[in-house]
């Protein structure tokens, strides 16, 4: 009951510049609804830079301090301290950080990063079990998305959104969508144009 995760469904495949041009401005939308209290996970730092750079133009001009992980290594802190802020984070953010309260109302992820189950090694192993794509490739995965999902509720008091900018969930196949569900569990997953989810976070 405490929070929502949606995959909007109108969105370009990851690593196109529309991919990255939908998540900036999603982001800043998210923002100026929420009088920040909105994280955004990048996983790779040029894109990163660029949002950060965008999006703070777009932003601070209206009173939403933009923090980054790449130009300050005090940005959580910084995020701690201000109102109306916005994080943006790379890799490491996906894990152990921990923002209870109100400040943080909206988690919005990139996409499903594959790259720990890419590479000689990865390939080596998934050749090893007769269904490698969901004995190795799915689960190690999942455990990434139940990280960055799990920077949103850090008290029995915090509400609020995910948001996963990954349309391929939307073409896999049931068994897929089923691991991604079960893995998000007992939080619901949700599809959505981003309008609609737009819409929902507004009324959260």
């Amino acid at each position: 009951d405490q929070a929502v995760a949606y995959f909007p469904s109108d969105v370009s495949q990851p690593g196109t510049p529309a991919h990255l041009d939908a998540i900036i401005s999603f982001t800043e939308q998210t923002a100026r609804i929420l009088g920040g209290r909105t994280m955004l996970l990048m996983t790779a730092n040029s894109r990163l830079k660029r949002a950060a750079e965008v999006l703070r133009e777009r932003l601070e001009k209206h009173g939403s301090p933009v923090f980054d992980s790449v130009s300050d290594r005090r940005a959580i802190d910084a995020f701690r301290g201000t109102e109306r802020a916005l994080l943006i984070g790379s890799e490491r953010y996906g894990e152990g950080i921990d923002l209870p309260g109100s400040q943080l109302a909206c988690v919005i992820i990139e996409k499903m990063n594959e790259s720990m189950t890419r590479g000689p090694l990865a390939d080596a192993r998934k050749s090893r079990p007769r269904f490698g794509l969901f004995d190795y490739d799915f689960p190690l995965r999942m455990i990434w998305l139940k990280q960055r999902v799990g920077r949103l509720i850090r008290s029995a008091d915090d509400r609020g959104a995910i948001v996963v900018f990954d349309p391929r969930f939307h073409g896999w196949s049931a068994p897929s969508k089923i691991i991604v569900v079960a893995a998000l569990d007992p939080i619901p997953v949700r599809g959505g144009t981003r309008d609609e989810i737009l819409m929902k976070i507004e009324s959260m």
